[in-house]
């Protein structure tokens, strides 16, 4: 992770964010140790029903069709014997400790329990932990891991807390926070990413436990812990303090989209630090039906 910059007040910031460029934090040029290639197959020998069931990793269809097929998903996947996804995750694990990247032990837990690979859809499954977004659709996009890891790393999360994300894709970084053991909730406005992150999580947990899913920010209601952005927001807006009292916000804003934290102690005025730039997909408030202020 890059050296952060001095903390900073938001009003002597904010007119730097228009022309600084940061170096993206996380490099994509380094991939998994482990030759991928074999996957496909061992995945598609394993079960017959494989081809026929290709078109169920999209998101269109019911409810029910995307849970029954996430099922079977999920099954095909528990039938591959060969510890492919565990070597790569192995290797990602020891290349981020030693760039120190991943020092939170509760977030290392999760990376290794958490199967990424369930998440993402058939034809990037050869790559699931290599450093790259993937596109599952046009309007679906799974961040860089990397991205999710740096995010969180810089959240500094704890079981317990009370976490919002900004922004959804496929559910696996629901996944990652619900296996550190937080209340997690969902802003987005992408109604076929919400579909798809839930339907992949009904066939991993209880009612009770998934995270409930807005669309629109005057949904939702109370404060959080934690507010994470893995789509980036044209501009800070007061609309969004009134989530935190005390806590963090890790979230991306504008063109160049950067990354800053905010840390709130209970007062108006939270304390911002800018730490770098990278790539996360932008969203509106407008979309979010946010007021102008």
């Amino acid at each position: 992770m890059p050296n952060s910059g001095p903390d900073l007040p938001i009003p002597f910031l904010m007119p730097l964010l228009t022309i600084i460029k940061g170096s993206k934090m996380a490099e994509n040029n380094d991939k998994a140790k482990n030759k991928t290639g074999m996957i496909e197959g061992n995945i598609e020998g394993n079960n017959d029903k494989t081809d026929a069931d290709a078109e169920h990793y999209s998101p269109i269809g019911t409810r029910e069709e995307m849970v029954e097929a996430n099922r079977r998903r999920l099954e095909l996947l528990d039938s591959v014997e060969e510890d492919i996804f565990e070597n790569q995750k192995s290797a990602l694990i020891d290349k981020w400790e030693n760039d120190e990247l991943l020092k939170s032990e509760i977030l290392k837990d999760a990376f290794k329990s958490a199967k990424r690979e369930y998440f993402i859809d058939k034809k990037n499954t050869p790559y699931t932990y290599y450093e790259q977004d993937f596109s599952i659709t046009d309007d679906i996009v799974a961040p860089d891991i990397a991205t999710a890891v740096d995010v969180m790393e810089l959240a500094q999360l704890k079981p317990g807390m009370k976490v919002l994300l900004i922004g959804c894709s496929s559910g696996y970084e629901e996944e990652l926070l619900l296996k550190m053991r937080c209340t997690v909730d969902v802003l987005d406005d992408n109604i076929d990413a919400i579909a798809y992150s839930r339907a992949k999580l009904e066939v991993l947990y209880a009612e009770d436990n998934i995270p409930a899913y807005f669309t629109t920010l005057s949904e939702v209601q109370g404060k959080y812990d934690r507010v994470i952005g893995f789509k980036s927001i044209p501009k800070l807006r007061r609309e969004l303090f009134r989530l935190v009292d005390t806590g963090r916000m890790v979230i991306c804003l504008g063109d160049e989209k950067i990354l800053v934290t905010l840390d709130f102690d209970g007062t108006s005025h939270p304390l911002m630090k800018f730490i770098g730039s990278l790539y996360l997909p932008p969203i509106s408030f407008e979309s979010l039906g946010a007021k102008e202020n």
